[in-house]
């Protein structure tokens, strides 16, 4: 009979964790977070599974291999979600900074434009109200 083979200090999940190349790390944490922004972006716009597949044009089973986050979406097949989401799913830093300056650039033209108008900002601060919209507010 087989001996088990005896691991130090360490589980047979850590040894194997620990063997995994970096690259299928990365391809599972990346898979597992756009299969998690899909699914927020479904939640939020109050869809199921079954309204993505019909907005798609795919099953509902394909659907659900997608959201497993084991899937491997390609980008024209996040770029049709993205549009029938009408929202983004993945970015990149680039896109995150240009966002940044954007943003800066509108507060900045909105702040002088309220300022002038005699409205005082100070009294006031940031606050959602939508999904990529801030408001100031009281």
């Amino acid at each position: 009979m087989k001996r088990p083979r005896e691991v130090e200090n360490t589980s047979l999940f850590d040894e194997i964790l620990n063997e995994t190349p970096q690259d299928v790390k990365n391809f599972v944490d990346n898979a597992l977070e756009i299969a998690h922004q899909i699914s927020v972006l479904m939640e939020r716009k109050g869809l199921l599974q079954k309204d993505l597949a019909n907005l798609l044009g795919k099953s509902e089973a394909e659907i659900s291999r997608m959201l497993s986050g084991t899937h491997n979406l390609t980008i024209k097949s996040i770029s049709k979600i993205e549009a029938v989401l009408d929202a983004k799913v993945i970015t990149t830093p680039y896109r995150v900074e240009v966002e940044k300056i954007e943003l800066k650039n509108s507060f900045n033209f909105t702040a002088t434009a309220n300022y002038i108008s005699g409205i005082d900002l100070n009294k006031w601060i940031g606050a959602e109200v939508g999904e990529n919209t801030y408001a100031l507010a009281a």
